[in-house]
């Protein structure tokens, strides 16, 4: 592990921690974990020197560590998953699972700290600042048989939605095709990437990002209204519970996703859709089309109803929602 994050597991306390007490810890010279120590400018960790003290970090940081998210998995949840892993940093979770997907592990768990080419949908940069956020991918394998695979996006959003009414928001609502909103605020997304397997098949990667802290820095290069969870509530959410909870709540989803398809979830998921009924433009790389949103069918699709009268499919992919300001 590079010298910088050894330096945050030291300082992740919030206390002082002098040059002298670092180097003894990581076995090098004082010089040393000074120049690490400035390389964690990097990754937007904001640091406290004090004469006489040392260095902490201007607020405590929980990291993020697997046997904490296991030991409060339900039992049903945790026979799912074979494997949490959490890395420092990594390219993007999702990346990381797709490569891996070969080995077949259903349900398999990947968290980064931090992410060095994040990717949110239609190639946008994600913002992924150290310890700040959750970045969450997990791997599910789709049989044959199973629910049309394009509406899982849907239904991890619906599981990301139940983590967050679970912690005691409210006024969560789900953007079409894969935002979940707090009062009208982007404060998660999700990126559904798949794989084609032998038959009718495929492997699904879904990766979650949800904003728990943002830095004003990080809100100033997103084009769209944003918050987080340290906003809204006041606090800084303990993360390893937060990601347990989210785990439970969207791997009960999936399952029944897997069982009884959309449809199974469809009236859930519209309960909570911020453009139900309401007057949008679908932006696709061709055109844009203005209607009234009608909700999602059994397979996730967007039902559009133009001047016409007549109601169009649409499927995720390169379109974006925008609702039309009166």
């Amino acid at each position: 592990m590079p010298h910088k994050y050894k330096l945050i597991e030291l300082l992740a306390d919030g206390r002082f921690h002098s040059g002298e007490q670092m180097a003894r810890v990581l076995g090098v010279t004082r010089a040393a974990v000074w120049k690490s120590l400035r390389k964690l400018e990097s990754l937007d960790v904001e640091l406290h020197a004090v004469s006489g003290k040392g260095y902490r970090l201007a607020t405590p940081l929980e990291l993020l560590n697997a046997d904490l998210i296991k030991q409060q998995l339900l039992p049903a949840v945790a026979a799912m998953i074979p494997g949490i892993e959490v890395h420092m940093e990594l390219p993007s979770t999702n990346g990381y699972l797709m490569a891996k997907a070969w080995a077949g592990r259903h349900g398999q768990v990947c968290l980064a700290e931090h992410q060095t080419a994040g990717r949110g949908r239609r190639g946008r940069v994600w913002h992924s600042p150290f310890g700040g956020n959750i970045y969450l991918s997990f791997l599910w394998q789709v049989a044959d048989t199973s629910a049309h695979p394009g509406g899982a996006s849907l239904a991890v959003a619906i599981g990301v939605a139940r983590a967050l009414e679970r912690l005691g928001l409210s006024d969560i609502g789900l953007k079409w095709p894969n935002d979940i909103q707090y009062r009208g605020q982007k404060l998660a997304g999700i990126l559904l990437e798949m794989t084609a397997e032998s038959g009718s098949g495929c492997t699904v990667v879904a990766g979650i990002g949800l904003n728990v802290r943002l830095l004003p820095a990080h809100r100033q290069d997103i084009q769209q209204a944003v918050t987080d969870l340290q906003t809204i509530t006041g606090a800084m959410p303990a993360r390893n519970s937060l990601v347990a909870t989210i785990l439970n709540e969207t791997f009960q989803v999936m399952r029944q996703f897997q069982n009884g398809g959309l449809s199974s979830l469809r009236e859930e998921w519209q309960s909570r859709d911020v453009y139900r009924g309401r007057t949008v433009v679908l932006v696709t790389p061709n055109r844009w089309i203005e209607g009234t949103a009608q909700g999602i069918d059994d397979q996730g699709q967007l039902l559009l109803q133009q001047a016409d009268g007549v109601i169009s499919r649409f499927s995720g992919g390169e379109l974006s929602l925008r609702a039309v300001t009166p």
